[in-house]
């Protein structure tokens, strides 16, 4: 049960205390936007196909995640009438990532075996980059968002399409 608390307090607990200290600030404004962040696997299950020779419980990543959206789907109507929305991005695969950093540091060259079985499961072919999740952020950020509020933006080459 130690795991399910650290990854809660770090993958919900932040998130929620942030839109508890920030949320308000922005209301007074009269404009805000909260973007929090998920992940693909907030929006579905896992493949362990994906992660080869990992001994890892993901059970409460995956929960936590699917909670972080909870947090946007309770807060967008109270917030909506002041200015402020809430909403999330979920990432697919993505270079940098705690998990895909292991996998890459692995390799002694080439391709890792991880590597190559999320390519195959995009149907991009490849794992995310900066500038993909970049512009989804920066477009979540702006005024041309004010319309959307307790919403899910994925960003994954395709993969939950599956």
């Amino acid at each position: 049960m130690e795991d399910w608390r650290q990854v809660f307090a770090v993958n919900v607990e932040g998130p929620w205390r942030l839109c508890q200290i920030f949320a308000p600030k922005m209301a007074e404004r009269g404009f805000g936007r909260i973007i929090n962040i998920g992940s693909v696997y907030g929006i579905q299950g896992g493949n362990p196909a994906l992660y080869p020779g990992m001994d890892w419980d993901i059970a409460p990543y995956f929960v936590s995640k699917h909670a972080v959206h909870g947090i946007a789907h309770y807060l967008a109507p109270w917030l909506a009438k002041s200015g402020v929305t809430i909403n999330t991005l979920h990432p697919g695969g993505f270079a940098g990532s705690e998990m895909n950093e292991k996998a890459m540091s692995e390799r002694a060259s080439g391709v890792s075996e991880m590597e190559k079985a999320f390519n195959a499961a995009v149907p991009m072919g490849r794992i995310g980059g900066a500038d993909d999740i970049k512009a989804a952020a920066v477009f979540m950020a702006s005024p041309g968002s004010k319309y959307m509020t307790g919403q899910e933006v994925v960003v994954d080459g395709g993969w939950s399409a599956w």
